[in-house]
Formats: structure tokens, sequence, C-alpha cells
């Protein structure tokens, strides 16, 4: 057994690594980033059971959209603010509200920009706890 493990270890030492024994530091992510992905999940299934279709009206009588529930000015606003669209103006945003993927990323911007954002889901955050800091 000893022999072949050396064996390897001198194939290894002298050929192109095909499998990688660690993965880029780039592709691991941080603990926080795994925390804050486990607290957008139960945020997104809190505010809509997780459905990207999802479309109520608000106690403020207006509609709010996907699964983290925008609301249209709320995600026009932010995805202008932070360039979530390369031409936010071309863009048919009444379509791209009901992005899920593209919910979950400007609602990560907004709390990492301003962790006070969370309140723009303070019924869900009473229910599933504030989201992790950094």
């Amino acid at each position: 057994m000893r022999r072949i493990i050396g064996l390897g270890l001198l194939l290894a030492a002298s050929s192109p690594m095909r499998f990688p024994l660690q993965q880029p530091a780039e592709v691991l992510q941080s603990p926080y980033e795994d925390s804050f992905e486990q607290w957008m999940n139960q945020l997104a299934e809190t505010e809509s059971g997780n459905d990207p279709t999802l479309r109520i009206l608000d106690t403020n009588r207006k509609y709010s959209y996907g699964c983290l529930q925008f609301q249209l000015s709320t995600f026009r606003q932010y995805s202008r603010e932070f360039s979530l669209f390369e031409d936010s103006r071309a863009v048919n945003l009444r379509e791209e509200i009901y992005n899920c993927e593209n919910q979950r990323k400007l609602a990560a911007l907004m709390i990492r920009e301003d962790y006070g954002n969370w309140r723009h889901w303070r019924n869900s955050v009473k229910k599933i706890g504030m989201p992790p800091r950094l």
C-alpha cells in the first residue's frame, strides 16, 4: 500500500494535475455568504413560498411581485441605483421583476449597502430573524 501511495504522490508531482485537491479561493464561499444565502432562501419561502410568479395586492394598494415580493417602484429604484441592468430604461421591468435571481441579487445589494434595508421585508424578518451581518 505504501508503494502505491508513494507512486501516486510521485505521479502527482511530476504530471499536470487533473483533479485539484482544493477548490480555488475565489470559488469557496465564506461562512457569511453561506449563512446569508440560507437566510435569503428562508426569506423567499416566507414571502412567497419561493413562487416567482406570485403577484399580490398589498395593504398599501400596490402590487408586490415574485419570490421576494418587490413592489415595482422599489425594484425600479434599486435596479437603477445598483445598475442591475446595463440599460435599465430599455429593460422591461414589469417582466424582470418576476426573475427570482434578479430579485435575490438586488436584495443582497440593498442589504449589504445599507443593513437597514431589511425593513423592506419587516414582516418576514419578524418570522425568520435578522439577516446575517458581515
